[in-house]
């Protein structure tokens, strides 16, 4: 049986360069814009693709290479003939839900147009499967799936049918169950899905990849321009989702690529090179700026020019620097350890985003806090209801306060934390963890998985003013209540108090409060190295044309503050931001303006939630003021700018701290030249396995072993 899957799977396998027949037929009749050749190859394959016993693939086309217009035309070109089952399901990310959208409208004849809803927010609350498959496409976020997939998972969902029968009890009283299943239930039965940036479920343990595989349909794309971004096991989510048999077992997806990959035997790994490449030449098509259409670059696009500054440590930064760098040393620990020793792993993991902050700028993990910014009414309503599901934990901190107020991560174990973040859940963890995992939306505490997100995450000193009343401030002493002024009679003092850490204060910046955050931070604010060498750059950019545009990019959300400050202080700059922390509606607005006023020539984004799906080809200089652990992360960011539509020069500025062997270097050094390498690799450059080339016995191998 696995012989013949493989047989079906390794056929049609497609080449890099192509060829544009001259009796194509063309642009769909539907489409009011012309496609360029190298979409109307893309719809091809698209089609073939669903046509075979695969029933889907994916589209991996480099950044503005219009993969979001490719499959809107597959939609277009391949409708279901059952008008029952006709509806295809687009998850993308919250932040391009409304572009997607915008694209179907614009891109379509009106004669054609498709009924097209966003599934997101209040209406995901309401509707139904049934009333959904009306529509030709429903647009949904990765984030509404996962929850109601999480939903099916502990009882809390129900399918539309059982909605009177069903409920739950609450003491005495009878209630229904909060969600019904209208994306996953059992009469979900969808024509198509398609994955936009479907690199969001390479870990196949997370709920959100989960939720994606369980989602029923005839047909499954996945659009994304890095489906491998530093492991080889990350496409086993984009495999399992797809359903391509016989790899889309994690046993026989181990077995015949990841474990001899990472093996020492030669041998293994060439033959698991072989498989692996066969694997991806057989259900994914990738495209880059340069590939070849009758000879002919696709598109012919402008020089980019990528320069890595190396910015020295001054004494004091350094002095800051090296406990931090130390204490990672020390908690580093090899394969094997980190195999057995998940806290271990855990641990590291914490200590290394410390240093990589640490080498940023040292406000990013310096407790400095006064204690009147802590966080608005709402929140400390929030911190007051925690109690009530969560009394023993209330109890455990007031007797952890007494003690000393010294806590252990429950993640990484760090048993130094003095300042923890508490979860609905009730499970608190320190600051590192809490950056590295609320991107996941999920508690990382083992077999606990509940929703995370900024808005519920309670700080420690807002859990103990709503808690303890008048008995502890952030540094322990009794006090009275807290007054709206505090800064403006206590500004002396401000620096003496400890309290949350900066990046535990963005959420002051909503409501009255934000007023203060900025006057705080401005009186606490040093000019780092690399926050000089931006504004250097930007003048610089200014001297030769002041209305170049400029993406500056950062991990951190509390970094981009600082450099906000910054820019602040010139006064010579218009700018506008872009990250996970304002609504929607805000970012969306701020996008427009940056574009379309020439004043407006600077955009701080976040890179988590800026380097994805976003058009930014106004701007033609990218900063990235950190280096990323994933090299294509970085790709991304850069593409937002260096894309289809793009006429200047793009030049791109890495900054990079230099010397005491830090984490910055290590990580340009040996952690991007080590993933680069796997993806490449996988892809089939660089160690390319020439198909045609291969043995008879080399082409056995790979089905008699099964």
């Amino acid at each position: 049986k696995k012989r013949k899957e493989l047989a079906k799977l390794f056929a049609n396998i497609t080449t890099e360069d192509e060829t544009f027949p001259e009796d194509h037929e063309g642009t769909p009749e539907a489409f009011n814009v012309e496609l360029m050749k190298s979409q109307l190859l893309g719809l091809d394959w698209l089609k073939k693709n669903e046509e075979s016993d695969k029933k889907g693939g994916i589209l991996a086309d480099g950044m503005g290479l219009g993969k979001t217009l490719q499959a809107i035309a597959l939609i277009v070109t391949r409708p279901s003939d059952d008008p029952k089952k006709k509806t295809t399901l687009v998850v993308v990310p919250l932040n391009v839900l409304e572009q997607w959208k915008e694209e179907i409208k614009t891109k379509i004849k009106d004669e054609y147009a498709l009924d097209v809803m966003i599934y997101h927010g209040d209406k995901a609350k309401k509707m139904t499967f049934s009333e959904l498959s009306e529509y030709d496409v429903i647009l949904t976020n990765y984030e509404t799936v996962r929850q109601e997939w999480s939903n099916s998972q502990d009882g809390k969902g129900y399918h539309a049918s059982e909605r009177d029968a069903r409920v739950k009890k609450n003491g005495k009283k009878a209630t229904p169950i909060e969600k019904q299943l209208s994306l996953l239930g059992n009469e979900c039965e969808w024509y198509r899905v398609i994955l936009d940036e479907a690199h969001q479920i390479k870990n196949h343990e997370a709920g959100r990849s989960k939720a994606a595989c369980a989602l029923k349909a005839t047909y499954r794309l996945c659009l994304t321009g890095t489906p491998i971004q530093g492991n080889i096991s990350e496409l086993y989510g984009l495999i399992k989702f797809l359903r391509i048999k016989p790899y889309d077992d994690f046993k026989m997806f181990e077995k015949d690529i990841s474990l001899p990959l990472n093996g020492n035997n030669e041998y293994s790994k060439r033959q698991a090179t072989i498989k692996l490449q066969y694997l991806v030449k057989s259900i994914l098509k990738q495209r880059t700026f340069a590939t070849k259409i009758n000879g002919e670059p696709i598109m012919k696009m402008p020089e980019i020019e990528i320069k890595m500054t190396k910015i020295p440590f001054s004494a004091d930064h350094a002095a800051f620097y090296k406990p931090r760098h130390d204490e990672y040393l020390k908690s580093r620990v090899g394969p094997d350890e980190m195999a057995r020793n998940q806290g271990a792993f855990h641990r590291m993991m914490a200590m290394l985003m410390r240093a990589r902050q640490a080498a940023s700028h040292p406000l990013l993990c310096r407790d400095f806090t006064p204690p009147t910014l802590l966080k608005t009414s709402a929140t400390l309503r929030l911190a007051r209801d925690f109690a009530q599901d969560h009394r023993s934990v209330i109890i455990r901190v007031r007797n952890i306060i007494q003690a000393g107020g010294v806590f252990s991560c429950q993640h990484c174990k760090d048993p130094t934390l003095t300042n923890p973040l508490f979860f609905p859940c009730g499970h608190y963890v320190c600051q590192s963890c809490f950056s590295i995992h609320i991107e996941k939306l999920a508690c990382p505490i083992a077999l606990c998985k509940g929703p995370l997100s900024r808005e519920t995450t309670i700080d420690f000193p807002t859990l103990k003013r709503a808690h303890f009343g008048t008995m502890f401030t952030a540094d322990g002493l009794k006090t009275g209540g807290v007054k709206d002024d505090y800064l403006e009679k206590h500004k002396d003092e401000a620096d003496k108090e400890a309290g949350l850490r900066l990046p535990q204060l963005r959420e002051v910046r909503k409501g009255h409060t934000g007023t203060e955050y900025k006057q705080f931070l401005d009186r606490q604010y040093a000019p780092s190295a690399k926050i000089q060498e931006i504004l250097k750059i930007l003048r610089a950019i200014r001297k030769k044309d002041k209305k170049e545009k400029t993406l500056i990019f950062s991990e951190w959300t509390s970094m981009l503050d600082l450099i906000e400050c910054a820019i602040e202080k010139t006064k010579a700059y218009r700018y506008e931001r872009y990250d996970g922390d304002a609504a929607p509606k805000y970012r969306n607005e701020a996008l427009k303006r940056f574009k379309e006023d020439d004043k407006c020539t600077v955009l701080l984004i976040s890179i988590g939630a800026g380097n994805m799906g976003l058009n930014l080809n106004a701007a033609n200089n990218v900063i990235l003021h950190e280096p990323h652990a994933n090299p294509t992360v970085e790709d991304q960011a850069i593409g937002r700018a260096f894309r289809k539509g793009q006429t200047k020069k793009v030049v791109v500025h890495k900054l990079v701290m230099s010397g005491h062997n830090n984490v910055e270097e290590m990580t340009v050094e040996e952690v991007h030249m080590k993933k680069r390498g796997l993806t490449s690799m996988a892809m089939g450059a660089g160690n390319k396995v020439d198909f045609e080339d291969l043995t008879q016995e080399e082409i056995a191998a790979l089905l008699v072993s099964h």
